[in-house]
């Protein structure tokens, strides 16, 4: 089926073909894609978050719990949400002009994440919707 035809995974613009998996190629290297392994529906996803390190741990932990209540109000049971949250915060800029070197410091309020959802009870749109919902993806 083509992406404009009955998508609800909110990118517009869009063209690719839905799989059974519902795979969702998102902007700036984002993405979510959700399948069956088994019993359970297992959603992955990557994200970046502009926070500070310390930021960004406490605003994932937040958006996580928030996915795991939405799993359960759906009838779903949780076998596993988590994410790797990594940063590098520190760089510099060095300018040479007329033989002086000059170095400034720079932050980069960026933190990359990658995680997994493994969830049972619910079906794969249901999961991925969430998760759409939940994490800043889409």
């Amino acid at each position: 089926m083509a992406h404009s035809q009955q998508c609800t995974c909110g990118l517009e613009g869009h063209d690719h073909d839905h799989q059974h998996t519902h795979d969702h190629e998102e902007h700036k290297g984002s993405f979510v894609s959700v399948s069956t392994h088994d019993q359970s529906i297992v959603g992955t996803y990557r994200f970046e978050l502009l926070r500070s390190y310390e930021e960004g741990s406490t605003l994932l932990s937040g958006l996580l719990k928030d996915a795991g209540e939405k799993v359960t109000a759906a009838g779903g049971i949780i076998g596993h949400i988590k994410a790797h949250m990594t940063s590098v915060e520190k760089g510099c800029v060095i300018s040479v002009t007329d033989e002086e070197s000059d170095l400034r410091p720079t932050y980069h309020n960026v933190c990359n994440v990658e995680g997994v959802a493994i969830v049972f009870g619910i079906t794969t749109e249901e999961l991925e919707d969430i998760l759409l919902e939940s994490l800043p993806i889409a």
